[in-house]
C-alpha cells in the first residue's frame, strides 16, 4: 500500500483509521493461487500459512495487513507475528474459519500484532485436546471480534484461546509465559450447534493439567480480557500467574457460564487464579458475570468490585433449584 491510502498495484483506497502504512495481502480460498504475489485481490495466495510465510519474509514493520476473502480454511497455521494484523474480510467472524485437521488453528508468537474478525475452530481429529489458538508470547497485541468453536469430538478437553503452554502443560520454546500489554476483548468463546464444547476457555499458563510447578517467569503486565461471551465446561477463564509488578491487568465486563454438554454453569470456577495473595495483586476483576459451580476464585478481594456471581447446584434430574 502506497502512503496515499491505496493497495499496490489496485489504486482501491482504504481507510487511512486502520492504521496499515505497509504492505497488504490477500487471501482466497476459492480462487487464490500461492504462486501469485497476494498484494492484490485478483492476485491473492490460497493459503493463510503462504501470506504468513510471505509478510515474515518481507516484513515492513509499518502495519502490514492479511485480508482473508469469507470461506473455510483447513489449515494449522503458524508464524512468528510481528507487525501485522490479520483480518477476516467477511461481515461477520462466522465468514472466515480456520478448521485445522489436526493440531492448532494457529500456534506461534504474536508481537505489536492482531487477530480480527476470525472463527478458529479447534482440531476435530484425534488430537482433539489441541487449543483452537495458542501464542506463546503475547506481547504489545489483540485478539478482537473473534469467535473460537469446538471440534466435533465430544470428548473434547481443548481450551479456545491458551498462552504459554502446549496442550500437554509442558513448556513451549520459552520458558517464560508472557502477556504483556495486550489485550483480549470482544471475543464469543461458543457451543457449536452439535453441542461441543471447549472445557477451557482464556488459558494463560498452565492449565489444571499442568504437571509443571515452576510458576516464576508467568506474568501478565498492564493487559485486559475483557467484553467476552465465554461458554465452557470447567473453568471459563483461568490464569496461572506470578507477578505482582509492572501494571495491572484488568479482567473486565465479561460474560462466563457453562456450556450444555453437563450443565448450563462452569464445572469450576468460571474465573480462576492459580495462586492467591501477592502474586495476583495487579490482577483486577471487575464487573464481570458469572455463573459457575465456584464462582471466582484465587483473587485478592481487595481487587474484585461489582462482579454478579450465580453458584448452581444441579439435583438428580438435572434442573438448576439453588441459587447463591
Amino acid at each position: 500500500m502506497t502512503a496515499y491510502g491505496t493497495y499496490k498495484h489496485t489504486g482501491i483506497p482504504v481507510r487511512l483509521d486502520d492504521n496499515c502504512f505497509g504492505n497488504v495481502y490477500f487471501v482466497d480460498g476459492t480462487s487464490g493461487h500461492n504462486d501469485n504475489t497476494g498484494l492484490a485481490p485478483r492476485k491473492a495466495f490460497k493459503t493463510i500459512q503462504r501470506a504468513i510465510t510471505y509478510q515474515t519474509a518481507d516484513n515492513t514493520e509499518l502495519g502490514d495487513k492479511i485480508v482473508i476473502f469469507p470461506g473455510s480454511y483447513a489449515e494449522s497455521v503458524t508464524g512468528t507475528l510481528s507487525g501485522v494484523t490479520i483480518c477476516g474480510a467477511g461481515a461477520t467472524p462466522q465468514s472466515v474459519k480456520i478448521t485445522p485437521t489436526a493440531t492448532n488453528a494457529f500456534a506461534g508468537d504474536m508481537t505489536n500484532s492482531a487477530f480480527r474478525n476470525l472463527t478458529f475452530m479447534s482440531s476435530s481429529s484425534a488430537n482433539a485436546e489441541y487449543a483452537a489458538c495458542r501464542v506463546n508470547v503475547f506481547v504489545g497485541s489483540e485478539v478482537d471480534n473473534c469467535h473460537f468453536y469446538a471440534g466435533t469430538d465430544t470428548s473434547a478437553v481443548a481450551t479456545a484461546f491458551r498462552v504459554g503452554y502446549d496442550e500437554d502443560g509442558g513448556l513451549s520454546g520459552s520458558t517464560k509465559i508472557v502477556m504483556f500489554r495486550s489485550s483480549f476483548t470482544n471475543n464469543v468463546i461458543g457451543t457449536a450447534i452439535s453441542g461441543d464444547c471447549f472445557y477451557w476457555g482464556f488459558v494463560m499458563g498452565a492449565s489444571v493439567k499442568d504437571t509443571n510447578t515452576n510458576n516464576s517467569s508467568h506474568y501478565s503486565i498492564g493487559s485486559i480480557i475483557g467484553n467476552n461471551r465465554i461458554n465452557a465446561e470447567l473453568n471459563g477463564i483461568y490464569l496461572n500467574h506470578n507477578q505482582n509488578a509492572g501494571g495491572s491487568t484488568y479482567i473486565m465486563n465479561n460474560c462466563v457460564m457453562g456450556a450444555h454438554l453437563e450443565r448450563a454453569n462452569c464445572g469450576e470456577a468460571g474465573i480462576k487464579a492459580y495462586a492467591s495473595g501477592s502474586e495476583n495483586v495487579l490482577l483486577k476483576v471487575i464487573g464481570n458475570m458469572v455463573c459457575a459451580d465456584d464462582g471466582i476464585v484465587g483473587f485478592d478481594t481487595h481487587n474484585m468490585m461489582d462482579n454478579l456471581v450465580s453458584v448452581q447446584f444441579a439435583n438428580a434430574v438435572g434442573q438448576y433449584p439453588d441459587y447463591t
